[in-house]
């Protein structure tokens, strides 16, 4: 009997550990987001580097950018540029669990004299808002049966 409940025991501790390691192997454990979709409006400098993010520099905190391609289509920009954006902060604690990362999903950018804002259909998916059906993730809209009339 002592032995059966030790063996219980022994297999649950490895079932929960093991099921720890794969959330932390998948990031499920890796930071936590602190306020999700926070809404800020931001003014800083633009750091550019091929193959990366773009990061907004204010002050000394730097945010990386999350901009929407139906939105990065309407406008250029270049290294070092002055910007003001509107959209939404999650803060995460980094993967070395010593800082925490800081991105904005961008909604609007303001460059020079010119503002650029995220079209509605757009917006609402990456705050994770309802998409047109057709849209969400494993859901499909069946053609009518019976073919046409």
């Amino acid at each position: 009997m002592k032995r059966t409940a030790l063996m219980v025991v022994v297999l649950i501790v490895a079932a929960a550990v093991s099921a720890t390691a794969q959330m932390q192997m998948r990031g499920g454990m890796v930071g936590r987001s602190a306020a999700p979709g926070e809404d800020v409006e931001l003014t800083g400098r633009l750091r550019l580097v091929k193959d990366e993010l773009p990061v907004l520099i204010v002050g000394a905190t730097e945010y990386t950018l999350r901009i929407a391609p139906a939105l990065s289509a309407e406008f250029t920009v270049s290294n070092n540029q002055q910007v003001s954006l509107s959209g939404y902060l999650v803060e995460r604690t980094s993967r070395d669990l010593l800082g925490t990362s800081r991105t904005v999903m961008v909604q609007s950018i303001t460059i020079g004299a010119s503002t650029y804002v995220m079209p509605q259909t757009a917006a609402g998916m990456m705050r994770g808002r309802e998409a047109a059906p057709a849209q969400q993730p494993g859901r499909m809209i069946a053609p009518p049966r019976g073919g046409r009339r």
